[in-house]
């Protein structure tokens, strides 16, 4: 997901790293945006396999709680999603986008 701040610079957002373990569907929500298997490139703030959330919402709001906060991704699957993404895992990322 991508944080949505205001007064921001008005840049796009980084290009995707990865296949990804965003479960949602594009819809916007509280202050956020979601993609679905985007995982957007970033330095990570908070490490997703020990920040477990029940729903991807939730992970935004942890990720609008954090000042440092750009992007995050989650993981919705049962089974897991790419690499270390376990289910329920939401990594908070920062990504400073050059102007």
């Amino acid at each position: 997901g991508i944080v949505e701040r205001g007064g921001g610079t008005g840049s796009s957002p980084p290009p995707p790293s990865s296949p990804a373990p965003t479960p949602s569907t594009g819809t916007a929500s509280g202050g956020f945006s979601l993609e679905a298997n985007a995982n957007y490139a970033g330095e990570v703030l908070v490490d997703g396999r020990q920040n477990l959330k029940s729903s991807v919402e939730e992970c935004g709001e942890a990720c609008l709680a954090n000042p440092s906060c750009t992007t995050f991704s989650y993981c919705g699957k049962p089974e897991g999603c790419y690499g270390d993404f376990v289910y329920q895992s939401c990594f908070l990322k920062r990504h400073d986008n050059p102007s």
